[in-house]
């Protein structure tokens, strides 16, 4: 008969600890693809005004590599399982979405490029599916209470304004190189959706402050408040109290004693 192996138990870490490894993990699967864009810009070249060029294959896969990397962290890092797999879920549609736009662009599909709709359709479809991808998926997985979703309205709040400023172009930087003022670009992106995780996050700690310790549990029968009252020791009429009480062994004999003899 074979039995399962044990599982080593999670190491008992505090919650700063928490926050600080997640911020990490995310951070670099958030901010990594960007840097490694910016160094192949660097190597291989990449032309933004030609949407067709081959290489541009190679950008995809960095992002899509880091998009699953991102749904294994979900799927490990969720308070839950349904909050680990619900996350994975909403990570993976709405980052599907972005991307399989992208991929069009590439192959030349103009039915899913979206390229007979306006500037702002385009721009607003492609900043939503990227930063939501982040904002719900990171916020489903470790969110700690239901008052995390109030933080979802100055994140959306945030999101259509950041929109708004590129649909005017108001936002489009050109320092140096090409492959820095992309890199820069790409960075504000990422800088929205972690304003976002942070506005809902603020609010989950708001609601963990808000909640109540349980109460003590109370035996059976017993009304809320009432104190029990700690057991006597039952005390035999006659005897003094137990704390008194002579040990049972009788008291040790004393030696013989042998008379001095003298020479």
């Amino acid at each position: 008969m074979s039995y399962p192996m044990p599982q080593a138990p999670r190491p008992n870490r505090s919650p700063g600890t928490e926050v600080v490894i997640s911020a990490l993990l995310g951070g670099i699967l958030l901010v990594g693809p960007d840097l490694v864009s910016a160094v192949l810009s660097i190597v291989i070249g990449n032309d933004l005004d030609d949407a067709h060029d081959p290489k541009r294959w190679i950008f995809f896969a960095v992002y899509a590599t880091a998009s699953l990397f991102t749904v294994a962290m979900l799927l490990t890092r969720g308070r839950t399982a349904g909050k680990r797999i619900g996350a994975a879920i909403v990570f993976v549609v709405l980052v599907g979405l972005s991307d399989l736009r992208w991929a069009a662009s590439i192959a030349g599909l103009s039915v899913l490029t979206l390229q007979d709709q306006p500037v702002w359709v385009v721009i607003t479809f492609t900043t939503s599916t990227f930063t939501l991808s982040w904002i719900l998926g990171w916020s489903i997985a470790r969110r700690q209470t239901g008052f995390a979703w109030i933080g979802l309205i100055p994140a959306l709040l945030l999101l259509g304004g950041w929109i708004a400023l590129l649909v005017n172009d108001v936002v489009d930087i050109h320092v140096g190189p090409q492959w820095m003022s992309e890199m820069l670009n790409n960075l504000l992106y990422d800088l929205v959706a972690f304003l976002g995780i942070v506005c809902l996050w603020i609010f989950d700690v708001v609601g963990l402050s808000m909640r109540r310790p349980a109460p003590l549990a109370q035996p059976y029968g017993v009304p809320p408040g009432y104190q029990v009252p700690q057991p006597i020791p039952y005390q035999m009429p006659g005897y003094p109290p137990y704390q008194q009480q002579a040990p049972n062994h009788p008291p040790a004999r004393p030696g013989p004693t042998y008379p001095t003899q003298r020479f």
